[in-house]
């Protein structure tokens, strides 16, 4: 990206900043957040519930190549729905339909042609479409109310950028999380390969923890 690019980008992030929320569950791109506190989150949810005598079941997820998959439509449309600006949004979409690709083979280079998914490489605003691109999934699962509680509160999950953790105190409340939540997500397809808002998603690991600092693989 060229530095007049940058500069653009983050006038626009200034401006619109108060429509770019997202969830206290997702810890990537944030300022003041950091893996770091959502690693100590959960350790100390594991900690709670062992220290108790109970377990907890954690499923692990990434989605593979996640930010090359962001359909331009989609993410306009949740930009619009957050009321952003509609000339911010269609100025993001001119940028972004006027670009043109090209694919560089044994030396020799393509024609240039336009793509239709995916956020700019690079650039200051592209994390944070990411986190509004899956900020329903966020929601979504939120709402199932089912999962760990802590404080008088559910948590059922955390996410760190497209790493997505589910945190639930049985077996049977992860497999509930993973199929009833409104968001469909099915336990079978989490454990192959599964499409989210046109992501590919795979299952990393599971595991269930019975002691601090000690984990076994477990299938659901």
């Amino acid at each position: 990206m060229t530095i007049k690019s940058k500069v653009i980008e983050r006038l626009i992030l200034q401006r619109c900043k108060v429509y770019l929320y997202t969830t206290d569950n997702q810890f990537g791109f944030k300022q003041n957040h950091s893996a770091i506190h959502c690693v100590y989150l959960l350790k100390e949810m594991i900690a709670q519930y062992t220290q108790l005598g109970g377990p907890v079941f954690v499923c692990f997820m990434d989605a593979s190549k996640a930010f090359d998959r962001i359909n331009h439509c989609t993410l306009f449309k949740k930009l619009l729905d957050r009321r952003v600006p509609t000339a911010i949004v269609k100025l993001l979409a001119a940028w972004y339909s006027s670009q043109k690709y090209h694919v560089r083979w044994n030396g020799k280079m393509s024609y240039g042609f336009l793509v239709s998914n995916g956020v700019r490489q690079g650039g200051i605003l592209s994390p944070v479409f990411f986190n509004i691109y899956i900020h329903d999934l966020d929601v979504g699962l939120t709402s199932a109310k089912v999962g760990c509680g802590m404080n008088g509160m559910i948590i059922n999950h955390l996410i760190y950028a497209d790493d997505l953790c589910l945190i639930c105190p049985s077996r049977k409340s992860l497999q509930s999380l993973l199929t009833t939540n409104p968001l469909s997500i099915s336990a079978v397809t989490m454990l192959q390969t599964m499409i989210l808002f046109g992501m590919r998603t795979k299952l990393s690991a599971c595991h269930l923890f019975r002691e601090i600092l000690l984990c076994s693989n477990h299938r659901l």
